[in-house]
């Protein structure tokens, strides 16, 4: 690449990173008209320069003090005579304490054109690298797989414990009961011993009426 374009490019770069940096509105008059770009945080793509101005100026109202760009490379190509593009690796500072934002590196790509005499942001993507990919991956795989991992051992763990909910269920239903209808069974009488759930029992029964004498479940020992 020739010096000049070098410088030129460089040069485009610079301008934008202090305008944004000291939040100045004026940037929004950089934008194309034929303007495409995404932001680092949203699902969804800009597809007009009306909408990247409302987002810029967003940025800007809650973000009011300068902040610190830290540049940590950058790549500059001169793709034509017309349209060159920046691609950057950044820290972003805020004018407030904090220690989770300027942590990530953030990353910048521009595209400029020139459109007529002037030089214009036809495209802005900002975004930071997804955490859970491991070095010498290009998608998480492994994260994935110890992920499926824990899942498995949950749904093992909850489909005992319904297991065994079901199986309490099941003996109460094939129980039969010597008592008041109206007698009503707290989870805790299934654990009780044999002789225990008799007294319980009889004590549930109506006066006047015999006292109970057993009590048949289906599974557990005559009493």
């Amino acid at each position: 690449m020739q010096l000049e374009r070098q410088l030129l490019i460089r040069s485009l770069f610079d301008q934008y990173i202090e305008r944004y940096a000291s939040r100045d509105d004026p940037l929004t008059e950089w934008f194309s008209d034929n303007f495409s770009g995404y932001t680092g945080g949203g699902e969804f793509l800009v597809k007009d320069r009306d909408e990247w101005v409302k987002i810029t100026r967003l940025d800007f109202s809650q973000v009011k003090g300068r902040i610190r760009i830290e540049l940590l490379d950058l790549v500059m190509q001169d793709i034509s005579h017309d349209v060159v593009v920046v691609t950057a690796l950044f820290h972003i500072h805020l004018p407030i304490p904090e220690q989770i934002l300027s942590r990530e590196t953030a990353r910048l790509v521009l595209t400029f054109r020139l459109e007529g005499e002037d030089w214009k942001i036809v495209h802005s993507g900002i975004s930071v690298p997804y955490r859970g990919v491991d070095e010498g991956e290009g998608y998480p795989i492994r994260g994935l797989q110890e992920r499926n991992r824990e899942l498995e051992t949950l749904v093992g763990k909850r489909t005992q414990a319904l297991e065994g909910a079901n199986k309490k269920l099941d003996i109460l239903s094939n129980t039969d009961w010597w008592v008041n209808p109206g007698f009503e069974l707290s989870p805790s009488f299934i654990d009780k011993r044999p002789q225990q759930r008799l007294d319980l029992c009889a004590s549930q029964q109506p006066r006047g009426q015999n006292r109970v004498t057993s009590v048949k479940i289906r599974g557990w020992p005559k009493v």
